[in-house]
């Protein structure tokens, strides 16, 4: 259930990460590949092998994404990886994932 609750925050936090970075004029950083400056694009599909399931549900247009198979990820600190996973991360963790990214999609 601690998995459930975190993928969902992750998806949470991808989805609102962008509105949280605008500026008071309601405009963002600059954008690189699609993506807002710390991020970096990353292919869902690649993603999705290595046990990911949340930059799918980013990038699909049902949730506001652009279905193109990309999304942009950056990597959570190790301590709020390790909030989200509820133990330590590494060889033993608990978390599904070797390592805890903030998704949002790549159509900035």
């Amino acid at each position: 259930m601690k998995i459930k609750l975190a993928l969902a925050v992750l998806a949470t936090a991808a989805i609102a990460a962008p509105a949280a970075l605008a500026d008071g004029s309601g405009s963002q950083a600059p954008i690189h590949g699609g993506c807002l400056p710390g991020y970096h694009v990353m292919s869902v599909a690649d993603l999705s092998t290595e046990g990911y399931g949340v930059p799918a549900l980013v990038d699909a247009p049902d949730n506001g994404g652009n279905g193109d198979g990309l999304v942009c990820g950056k990597r959570i600190s190790e301590a709020l990886a390790v909030q989200f996973c509820g133990g330590e991360h590494g060889p033993d963790a608990t978390c599904p994932v070797p390592v805890v990214y903030d998704f949002t999609d790549n159509n900035q």
